[in-house]
């Protein structure tokens, strides 16, 4: 059993492991080869993904584009072969003046722009979509931990700065989702930076918060404006909750002529996905515009993460529904138990700037986890998924069983043993 829990750091994981291989080796040398059995094959040893990957990481920016398509500025993490200096600075426009103004940095490992390593390609495609007002920037962790696993990862930049005028982001962040994976298409073609260097039949979409709900969208989660509209009339306005449903609740007209239909539907909507995502994973993701109707059509591969005590996006308007209503056969739902919102964003040591605003407590802490520790667990958990899911990969696949993912900590229930 890989048994890991907020008090067991990485380093102590590994160097158990690193023990218990060694001592394993020299066993092996002191005894014969034992004889041939007809039993057959135990599961397999569940894999870590709690320390970077084998992979150096590359990183590239990919200024928006106007013609054929829009396709929004970009941030691609990829692996390298590259033998550099990764120190890397990250630079993002603020989009929210609640946030900051002007510029931010972001500190980071990835070499710039260094060329693709072409000799462990192709590499499955990981769509990362940021949540509301936020950057990609803000979760190059995760990105450059999934370059570093064997992943081609494409951020876009969403264009909104106002979650009271938010309906346009709700048709759009969808669009932009197909745009970003017609790109990474084209650069894939010959001739392009990816030539040949892509596995276009495996790619998932990952995404916080508001990017849980485009992560949702584009595995074909379908909205059910009636089923908010309906939720939202019984929150008395002083609910802390009412504020989800202030941006959307009476908008179908609005978000029917951003779709570009004549009326709004009655129950679902027309779905907003893109057949050729094969994986979904929203992180605190935004679920209660879908109804389970809605829902329901999520039939890809799923993990539904979430902090229990989220107040930006409550369990059970969000990763609880989701996990329930998707009819997935292969879905996973991970409760950081007493986590808030942002657990999933960089650590403030990365961007300090952040350790000094406004919002500096809701960014940098977390009221039940160390925010280093919580970032272990995503990542060892996020990444497993990704492998089992794009990869087949069965060492993964057993990481992400019942019976190793024993952590206190983490509610955990899956149907990968089924």
């Amino acid at each position: 059993m890989l048994e890991f829990n907020k008090k067991t750091t990485p380093s102590v994981l590994l160097s158990s492991r690193a023990l218990v291989a060694m001592i394993a080796l020299t066993l092996a040398g002191c005894d014969a080869e034992p004889p041939a059995s007809d039993e057959p094959p135990g599961p397999a040893e569940p894999a870590s993904f709690i320390a970077r990957g084998p992979h150096a990481v590359g990183f590239r920016h990919v200024p928006a584009e106007t013609t054929p398509q829009r396709t929004p500025p970009l941030s691609l993490w990829y692996p390298t072969a590259a033998e550099a200096d990764d120190a890397i600075t990250y630079t993002f426009a603020f989009k929210s003046p609640q946030l900051g103004e002007g510029d931010g940095t972001v500190e980071g490992h990835a070499v710039a722009d260094a060329p693709i390593d072409p000799a462990k390609g192709p590499y499955p495609l990981v769509v990362l979509s940021h949540g509301f007002a936020l950057n990609a920037a803000w979760y190059s962790h995760l990105s450059e931990h999934f370059a570093s696993y064997g992943f081609i990862v494409a951020a876009p930049e969403h264009a909104e700065h106002d979650w009271f005028q938010n309906a346009t982001s709700v048709i759009q962040r969808p669009i932009d989702i197909k745009h970003t994976i017609d790109y990474v298409t084209r650069a894939s073609a010959p001739g392009g930076p990816f030539a040949g260097l892509v596995d276009l039949d495996h790619i998932a979409v990952v995404g916080h918060s508001f990017g849980g709900y485009t992560a949702l969208a584009a595995a074909g989660a379908r909205l059910d404006m009636d089923a908010l509209n309906a939720r939202c009339a019984d929150i008395d306005e002083t609910d802390p909750e009412a504020f989800l449903c202030l941006p959307l609740a009476g908008q179908q007209d609005t978000l029917a002529a951003l779709a570009g239909l004549e009326v709004a539907p009655v129950g679902l909507w027309p779905s907003l996905g893109d057949p050729r995502v094969t994986a979904t994973l929203p992180i605190a993701g935004d679920a209660y515009m879908f109804s389970d109707a809605g829902l329901a059509e999520v039939m890809a591969p799923l993990m539904a993460v979430g902090g229990t005590a989220d107040t930006g996006t409550p369990w059970t308007w969000g990763p609880q529904p989701t996990f329930d209503a998707a009819t997935s056969a292969d879905k996973s739902l991970v409760g950081f138990v007493g986590a808030e919102h942002m657990f999933a964003v960089n650590t403030c040591d990365t961007m300090p700037w952040a350790a000094e605003g406004p919002l500096a407590e809701y960014l940098c802490e977390d009221p039940a986890w160390d925010r280093h520790e919580a970032l272990d667990h995503l990542h060892h958990l996020t990444t497993a998924f990704l492998h089992h899911a794009l990869l087949d990969d069965p060492a993964a696949s057993r990481a992400l069983s019942a019976d190793i993912v024993a952590i206190p900590e983490i509610e955990y229930t899956t149907t990968i043993d089924e």
